[in-house]
């Protein structure tokens, strides 16, 4: 859900569906060719469901230039890879896209788009040697429009080098629009199998947090 409700926020400001075919983000991928089961959702999200009666299994080709990583599984997947997948019918596979942070919450009764317990699912680059990127959650009450005291604003700097497989997560509040909306809430930032660095904050404390992490992808 805040995956979905900050997706939508941007997209909103840049005018990019949700939801989109692969060739979109991934023009230069010949290999994708008409795939219309497979697609982007959102920025960071490979979304693959099963649509047909009695599928038991699905083939995933992964755009090539970035890597994906499993939620199900726990593991990393090379982009341009193509792998099957046993599924049922009505359920779906998601995979993330490496260098990108993914906002999760437990399903909850919401008045607002504050998330009592937030969790930022920090996956860090791949690339050959020291990687930074940079992404901002957007939040709101949910009914007003956007003004200087309806909304905060998260942004997330993480640096991860692959030799040494350090890293370290900044958080910053660069808006916040009132103060009242950071308590009673906490904010889990955490990372995949095979990382350790897990760490549960209260938003209240979170502003200029550096959250230092360790390990490497399973493949």
């Amino acid at each position: 859900m805040p995956y979905i409700y900050n997706e939508a926020y941007h997209s909103s400001r840049t005018g990019e569906p949700l939801e989109r075919m692969l060739l979109l983000e991934y023009p230069e991928d010949r290999n994708l060719g008409s795939d219309e089961q497979t697609f982007m959702f959102g920025r960071s999200v490979l979304k693959a469901p099963v649509l047909n009666p009695d599928q038991t299994e699905i083939s995933v080709r992964f755009p090539d230039g970035d890597n994906w990583y499993s939620p199900k599984t726990g593991t990393l997947i090379p982009g341009g890879e193509q792998r099957t997948f046993p599924t049922p019918l009505d359920s779906t596979w998601y995979f993330y896209r490496t260098a990108s942070v993914i906002p999760l919450a437990e399903p909850e009764k919401l008045t607002t788009g504050y998330f009592r317990d937030l969790t930022m699912l920090v996956l860090p680059g791949t690339g050959d040697g020291k990687e930074e990127f940079t992404y901002e959650y957007f939040e709101d009450d949910g009914e007003s429009a956007i003004t200087d005291n309806s909304h905060n604003i998260w942004r997330i700097t993480v640096s991860y080098d692959v030799r040494t497989c350090t890293g370290s997560t900044r958080i910053n509040l660069i808006h916040c629009g009132n103060s009242s909306t950071l308590k009673n809430r906490k904010v889990t930032i955490a990372f995949p199998e095979g990382f350790s660095g897990t760490e549960t904050v209260e938003a209240g404390k979170l502003d200029g947090k550096v959250i230092s992490f360790s390990g490497k992808y399973i493949l």
